[in-house]
């Protein structure tokens, strides 16, 4: 995937994520997001300390255990991120869902989710969804989460008709390529 199409689909998976039921609500202004091309975990952690999303002070174990998991993925490094989404994946596939992309690519993909909305200054949910919904999504919008159904219909039964309608108008590639 080029390095547009990536910037262009985090965007509106931060739009999907911000503007349904699925996880938290976009504040009522208007917002400019600055995207860089790749964000690694210096750039995500940086930032989040810039906007107060994690302490200064990480030691402080009360502070932590109320954050949700967006924070703690902010605070792990590279290799813990991989190891979660590795487990994520064996849990899925415990169920009966296939995973195959590589973990590294979902965490890239996160971190630059998780950059994006924090750089347009979008608030987090404090509750259970987070990095989970996060991948979840991804893997859903990529054709990667199979469990065996249409690959359209799961991505219809998670986001719903509106959202849906958004990504038919966005990405009509991915409508068909999840039609196949």
């Amino acid at each position: 995937m080029n390095i547009l199409a990536l910037m262009k689909r985090s965007i509106f998976i931060l739009l999907i994520l911000f503007t349904s039921s699925i996880y938290a609500s976009v504040p009522k202004k208007d917002f400019k997001l600055e995207i860089i091309e790749k964000v690694t975990d210096e750039n995500l952690k940086d930032l989040a300390l810039k906007k107060g999303v994690i302490p200064k002070n990480v030691s402080k174990q009360e502070e932590l255990d109320k954050k949700n998991t967006v924070t703690l993925w902010i605070l792990q490094p590279r290799d813990e991120k991989i190891n979660l989404i590795n487990f994520l994946k064996k849990t899925y596939k415990d169920d009966g869902v296939f995973i195959k992309k590589p973990a590294e690519l979902y965490v890239d993909e996160i971190n630059t989710v998780i950059y994006n909305s924090l750089n347009g200054d979008f608030v987090f949910g404090r509750d259970k969804k987070g990095v989970g919904v996060i991948f979840k999504t991804i893997a859903i919008m990529d054709g990667d989460f199979d469990n065996g159904e249409n690959k359209l219909k799961l991505l219809k039964e998670w986001f719903g008709p509106e959202q849906t309608k958004r990504i038919k108008k966005y990405f009509p590639g991915k409508i068909e390529k999840l039609n196949k």
